[in-house]
């Protein structure tokens, strides 16, 4: 698993409200939590949410991680192409497009989970031309590409996941990253972003990156 593969998933291709779709979206909350990706989300927002920020989340699909972490005073946008799930916040935005076709994101912080491992690196390169301009800290949860992880992929079959999580599960895994790869292809300049990044047990790469304070005329 030397080389990222993109290969699309079943379930980005299954009607929102489709039995197999509804089934797998159910799974993968599971596997978030085993992964322990909103726990660490949730920790490195902890220091820095307060009245005032905003927070975009690209890819945010039905709004779990939103709804289960940040508190509804935070100045939040979604942005994905699924609809506005119906139990978010009033006071919260949704913006139901693809991230690649618009502006600039305006927030200071801009989250993703499980999402960018579905652009190839040309896709990737536009997206970190779109964010790179306006955001102060990323924090991006995504597949960690090694063969232990699909060994640990396949234990959870023992659970009964259904066929579209497990073909979703090995793509996404052989799409993943190696640490120094998402900073490459987001083309972040180590002039302006100090990134760290961190491996969990059950295959997440944890990613953050924080603009560097800019220097004025007189230092």
């Amino acid at each position: 698993m030397e080389q990222r593969k993109v290969v699309p998933e079943i379930l980005d291709c299954l009607p929102p409200g489709d039995p197999a779709a509804l089934r797998s979206r159910r799974e993968l909350r599971m596997i978030n939590l085993l992964m322990g990706n909103w726990r660490w989300l949730s920790r490195e927002l902890r220091d820095v949410l307060r009245p005032g920020v905003a927070l975009v989340e690209i890819g945010a699909g039905d709004g779990s991680m939103a709804r289960r972490h940040l508190p509804e005073w935070v100045h939040y946008r979604g942005v994905d192409r699924a609809m506005r799930p119906r139990d978010l916040p009033a006071s919260w935005t949704w913006e139901q497009r693809d991230v690649l076709e618009g502006g600039e994101f305006s927030g200071q912080l801009l989250v993703a989970n499980l999402f960018l491992h579905h652009f190839c690196a040309r896709e990737l390169q536009r997206l970190g031309s779109l964010v790179a301009g306006t955001v102060e800290r990323m924090l991006f949860c995504e597949p960690y590409r090694h063969p232990v992880h699909l060994w640990q992929g396949r234990l959870l079959h023992l659970f009964g996941l259904s066929e579209v999580t497990r073909h979703d599960m090995r793509v996404s895994i052989a799409a993943g990253f190696r640490p120094g790869e998402l900073a490459s292809l987001l083309a972040l300049e180590k002039e302006t972003w100090q990134v760290v990044e961190s491996r969990s047990l059950f295959g997440a790469l944890r990613f953050r990156a924080d603009r560097r304070k800019r220097k004025t005329a007189n230092e």
